[in-house]
């Protein structure tokens, strides 16, 4: 069976199966590659370290977690608040 096939079929089983869907993508792409012998396993954690070692790709769940956190402080709605009182209409 082909490596594409492979990974449809692992993905299609995965979803049968009730695994959320990021999930179901990250375990049929491990099976392509544990199955194809493409890239060796230590290679593959060595790249997951320092793909998780860049700045860009970690300001993003800092910048989620800001937001979850201006939300459950009730900053973000006082702050609502205050352009709605400058800039809305009444």
């Amino acid at each position: 069976m082909s490596p594409t096939g492979l990974l449809f079929l692992a993905f299609v089983l995965c979803l049968i199966l009730r695994v959320p869907i990021g999930i179901s993508l990250g375990l049929s792409s491990l099976v392509v590659i544990y199955a194809t012998h493409v890239v060796q396993p230590t290679y593959l954690a060595q790249t997951l370290i320092t793909g998780c070692d860049s700045f860009p790709l970690m300001a993003v769940p800092f910048f989620i977690l800001a937001g979850e956190l201006m939300a459950t402080g009730g900053i973000s709605r006082r702050l609502l608040n205050i352009a709605d009182a400058f800039l809305g209409r009444k």
